[in-house]
């Protein structure tokens, strides 16, 4: 009896998996509008308790979100960087740094050595995505205006232009 239930519960994960788009469709398409409703009303009371749970439980939450962050970590950057595009008022393009990192080969654009994929952030010579004219000083942030660099190398040119001497 338990063999089935086990296999009953793993079949309905894997289904609303792979219909996860059309499950979300139907729920908000019957979603009451009562309670879009109730939302607007008590917006206040329900902002309060929700920071209220995330007082209270706050190691659980910075846990939750640094797993979300590691698992999207390319989204969750791409976004950064696109928000902070925006700030600056400048043109602003989904760029995604593994498409930009193919693109180049997985070599570094300013000191024309190879990045090491295997190394991650804050090591000098992980990768990072370097614009060719900083948002800064009004360039875009898209495809053509950014390329890989080691991060002690992106660092090192700054807003400058001109490349300082490499940490490492």
């Amino acid at each position: 009896m338990g063999r089935d239930k086990e296999r009953a519960r793993v079949w309905a994960r894997q289904y609303y998996l792979d219909h996860r788009d059309e499950i979300s469709a139907k729920r908000k398409a019957n979603r009451p509008e009562s309670a879009k409703l109730y939302r607007e009303k008590n917006r206040e009371e329900i902002n309060a308790h929700s920071r209220e749970m995330y007082r209270t439980n706050i190691e659980k939450e910075h846990e939750r979100r640094k797993k979300y962050y590691e698992s999207h970590k390319n989204e969750s950057m791409t976004r950064y960087r696109m928000q902070r595009a925006k700030k600056l008022q400048v043109t602003v393009e989904k760029v995604l740094a593994s498409e930009i990192y193919e693109r180049d080969a997985w070599v570094c654009q300013l000191c024309k050595k190879k990045v090491n994929r295997t190394l991650k952030y804050p090591h000098p010579l992980s990768q990072s995505l370097d614009h060719i004219i900083p948002l800064s000083r009004g360039g875009a942030h898209s495809k053509a205006n950014v390329q890989l660099a080691h991060l002690s190398c992106n660092v090192g040119l700054g807003v400058r232009g001109t490349k300082q001497t490499r940490l490492f």
